[in-house]
């Protein structure tokens, strides 16, 4: 009865590590970029981002310290003009580079498809 017992639970070892392996090979790189960016700005508690982009030769800052959320493989923050706000979303396979700021901001770099 014990034999079985162990058996049963090697089993039921061996499928899960199978299923969470299968998981992780269907994702796309976008799923992967996505992930990975999540995780960091959660493990960092980070709430608030700023995002430059690559224009030409040299970098334009396009949001400050906004808000942001995660959807489909893009980041959506708010650009704030002196009149008005929109929301802005920035796919992530576009990105360049991402840090923890010194603010506790999540400071990403994206650069434009050309």
């Amino acid at each position: 009865m014990k034999t079985l017992l162990k058996m049963s639970i090697v089993v039921l070892f061996v499928s899960f590590l199978t299923m969470s392996c299968e998981k992780d090979e269907n994702l796309t790189e976008l799923d992967k970029i996505e992930l990975e960016v999540k995780t960091f700005a959660s493990n960092n508690k980070l709430t608030r981002c700023t995002i430059r982009e690559h224009q030409g030769d040299s970098w334009v800052e396009l949001v400050r310290e906004s808000p942001f959320t995660f959807s489909n493989g893009f980041i959506v923050a708010n650009q704030v003009y002196p009149s008005a706000t929109k929301e802005v979303r920035y796919n992530l396979l576009n990105l360049y580079s991402y840090q923890k700021a010194d603010n506790s901001v999540l400071f990403l770099e994206i650069v434009k498809d050309k």
